[in-house]
């Protein structure tokens, strides 16, 4: 069924469902009427009582209030479907991963899915820390308890089940791999200092041995390889307070970049360069390869903060915000180090897919700070209520079974007999599944590869192919 389809669908349901409500006796409605500029008072009509805004008969209040509420559902419905186009993109799925009001939530195109929380205890996602793997929606945050010693306690969630963690483990970014997950964090293991982890399927690999207070704070796979971004720093009791970025490649250290007083945000791989972003001084960095360029300049009471980074083969994206003598300033998005600033907000999270650019935060609408979607310089808020959006991620439709408009991606010949080539100019993996979902091989490639399926039964078979973490095409074949 296609978006505007579901969205009359919908609408229909939700008419036939309010005209049901209005013919149960004992109702009482609050209306609350919101536009740009402020909000209407809102107004209590009850069956059983007066109009408290008029002298019209009871009888006459109810037909003309609910011909006016009807009037405001169907506009509220509206609205919301709009929004939810506004959000997502052809062919994919755009999902959120934020809170509100203490609760741990996912939106999938402006949906709301309520993630498995404990009542006494206060929710907040991670920065990034989601990941989309066909079906499963993986996100990683922490709560604390809402009276009493505040504890941290780590959460992963899949599909909105919840994997609690002990309280000397804390995981902070997620990414999967064929049937592979993977982790980044850090633990106590009962040395002088905690140590940067990286997990895969649960199991555990130390990265640093406990010297210096270290943390991992972000896993990306490309390809066979594992990335992680972490930072460390060394204290001799006295005057030596040395802090590193340091960033691994298959559990060896690759680059140590030695800083004043930077703690790094995130990374994004593109090819065979490393990103990395950070602030100090008040400024934003990127480290590429190790080297660093100052983006953002601080100074005179102004601060940077970098939290998200993603990029395609043309352009980096770098999210944050700005502080002004202590001040909130605006949310910063920066396009190849060219900024744009988006007043009363904050971004955290920054997704590019396609040609389209999403980005996570919160804004100050109509006073209260809501949690948002920024796709391609438009604001949509994803509550009316006070919360964050933290991390976002875009996949290929799980119902939208086309290839992805990508002229560097194909695939041949379909029908396939013993073999197919995939064509592709960069790094992927290759899943096939069966019409049940069940994993039938998964192979990863570089450039234009033959995949041998020769052992497969006859049947139709979905290929998903995935490059730097994102899905860029989902294919129907037939095995002949």
């Amino acid at each position: 069924m296609t978006t505007r389809g579901k969205t009359c669908e919908a609408v229909r349901a939700g008419k036939k469902l309010f005209n049901k409500m209005l013919d149960k006796s004992n109702f009482s409605i609050e209306v609350a009427v919101a536009n740009c500029g402020g909000a209407m008072e809102a107004d209590t009509i009850s069956r059983n009582g007066r109009s408290p805004k008029s002298l019209m008969s009871r009888k006459n209040v109810l037909k003309y209030t609910k011909i006016g509420i009807k009037q405001w559902f169907l506009l509220i419905l509206i609205f919301a479907c709009l929004s939810i186009t506004k959000i997502s993109a052809q062919n994919a799925d755009v999902y959120v991963a934020g809170t509100v009001n203490g609760k741990a939530i996912v939106w999938r195109n402006g949906i709301v899915n309520e993630l498995q929380c404990v009542v006494s205890r206060y929710y907040y996602i991670i920065k990034n820390a989601i990941y989309v793997n066909g079906n499963d929606v993986y996100v990683i945050g922490y709560s604390i308890p809402q009276s009493g010693y505040i504890s941290y306690r780590y959460t992963l969630w899949k599909n909105g089940i919840a994997t609690d963690f002990p309280s000397d483990t804390y995981p902070k970014s997620v990414c999967v791999s064929g049937n592979d997950v993977y982790m980044a964090g850090g633990m106590d293991i009962g040395a002088r200092y905690d140590v940067a982890v990286v997990w895969k399927n649960g199991e555990a690999t130390y990265l640093t041995d406990g010297t210096g207070d270290a943390n991992a704070i972000c896993v990306s796979v490309i390809g066979n390889d594992v990335y992680v971004l972490g930072n460390d720093r060394y204290f001799d009791g006295i005057n030596n307070n040395e802090k590193y970025i340091k960033v691994w490649k298959n559990n060896v250290l690759i680059y140590t970049i030695k800083t004043s007083d930077v703690l790094p945000a995130s990374m994004y791989i593109d090819g065979s360069d490393v990103y990395v972003i950070g602030a100090t001084g008040g400024n934003a960095s990127v480290w590429k390869n190790g080297i660093e360029t100052v983006f953002g300049k601080g100074g005179m009471g102004i601060s940077y903060y970098t939290t998200s980074i993603s990029g395609n083969k043309s352009n980096v994206y770098v999210a944050g915000y700005r502080n002004s003598g202590g001040v909130n300033d605006g949310a910063l998005l920066w396009t190849n180090g060219n900024v744009q600033l988006t007043p009363d907000a904050y971004f955290y999270s920054v997704f590019v897919y396609n040609n389209d650019v999403y980005v996570a935060g919160t804004a100050k609408i109509a006073s209260i700070w809501q949690p948002i979607i920024y796709k391609n310089g438009v604001i949509t808020p994803l509550s009316n209520e006070a919360g964050d959006a933290e991390a976002v991620f875009v996949s290929s439709s799980s119902t939208a079974i086309n290839k992805i408009d990508n002229t560097h991606l194909n695939i041949y010949p379909n029908p396939i007999n013993n073999s197919f080539i995939v064509d592709y100019d960069n790094f992927a993996q290759v899943k096939i599944c069966d019409m049940l979902g069940k994993e039938a091989l998964t192979q990863n490639v570089n450039g234009k590869t033959e995949i041998d399926i020769s052992h497969l039964s006859k049947g139709i078979y979905i290929i998903s192919i995935t490059s730097e973490g994102k899905i860029i095409g989902n294919y129907k074949i037939m095995k002949q």
